[in-house]
């Protein structure tokens, strides 16, 4: 802008120098007043010059001076980001978890896997408790079945409805009761059983039945580990937070996504659809691509999808259930 201005004033004094000169054109004056003249109109122009000179001093400055600010806060934003990255990698080596039946105690990296396993044993329960809170025939496919649907209503105290109306108005969705359950009794029966209800449901590509077993599955691990993973995802999401503000936003989401394990990232997707996650975090985790390199082999329910559907249409399909349930 200020290169277009001085090229307007340039051009202007030219101009005036060349109509000066075309209308006194004539020789040397011998008379003091013309020079005079001439000096008035010639100090126009040398003023409009200095001027624009002035102004063009002004807008260096000002120019290194912005450029200054610039530097300063990107260094600020740059120390910000790594301080906060150093913050969640610490975070990691506080997440701990129990295997089951075990009383040892893992911590960082090994306990995402026991949490991932934990998560996936719900899943098989949830199954199995969602289709007896809405099978209301009470058919059974043999003998071990029938049992298992006794012992788990007798536990959770759980009555089958009489008509469809009263699906989802019994305790599947307050999951008080069902978060207590004891994983350890997950057997080769109750998976053979769990697989025949989840198989049923992803034929038809049931997203909403998907995503509701995931959000259980994860929000009944969250309980039981919640003195750890709020701080771990808590350091995320203000990391990613701080991320989408800053200038360079591309270059550390891409750094950020680099540190992320195969299984941080499968337990992000998890939590991105509990009910510990907002629409903020969901919309962070899909404008950047959080999830280009997940391991598809650790979600149990995409894995019995087989071949059909791509993990990133899964993915996808499941975060928009997420984003559905929780308009702004």
């Amino acid at each position: 802008m200020l290169f277009i201005f001085m090229c307007i004033v340039l051009f202007t004094s030219v101009i005036m120098l060349a109509l000066y000169f075309f209308f006194f054109h004539n020789n040397f004056s011998d008379n003091d007043i013309s020079w005079a003249n001439f000096g008035s109109y010639f100090a126009s122009i040398t003023g409009l010059l200095a001027f624009t000179g002035v102004l063009y001093t002004a807008w260096q400055s000002d120019r290194k001076a912005n450029k200054m600010e610039l530097q300063v806060k990107t260094k600020d934003e740059r120390d910000l980001f790594f301080k906060m990255l150093e913050l969640y990698q610490k975070q990691i080596n506080l997440v701990t978890s129990n295997p089951m039946a075990s009383k040892e105690t893992v911590s960082g990296n090994n306990a995402f896997k026991i949490l991932i396993d934990e998560i996936n044993s719900n899943i098989y329960i949830y199954a199995i408790l969602e289709d007896i809170t809405t099978n209301a025939s009470e058919t059974f496919n043999d003998d071990i079945e029938q049992d298992i649907y006794s012992k788990l209503k007798i536990k959770y105290k759980i009555v089958p409805p009489k008509d469809k109306a009263t699906i989802l108005k019994i305790e599947i969705e307050k999951k008080q009761n069902y978060s207590n359950f004891e994983i350890p009794i997950i057997d080769s029966s109750y998976k053979d059983l769990s697989n025949r209800i989840i198989t049923k449901k992803i034929f038809s590509q049931n997203y909403a039945y998907i995503y509701k077993t995931m959000q259980y599955a994860c929000d009944c691990v969250y309980k039981k580990y919640s003195f750890c993973l709020g701080q771990y995802f808590r350091s995320i999401y203000y990391l990613m937070e701080m991320i989408a503000d800053s200038e360079e936003s591309d270059t550390y989401f891409k750094i950020f996504r680099a540190q992320l394990s195969t299984r941080e990232l499968c337990l992000l997707l998890y939590n991105a659809v509990s009910n510990q996650s907002s629409r903020k975090v969901v919309e962070y985790l899909v404008n950047h691509d959080i999830f280009n390199n997940i391991d598809s082999d650790e979600i149990l329910i995409y894995k019995k999808m087989g071949n059909d559907v791509r993990v990133e249409t899964f993915i996808k399909n499941i975060l928009d259930e997420y984003l559905k349930e929780h308009k702004s």
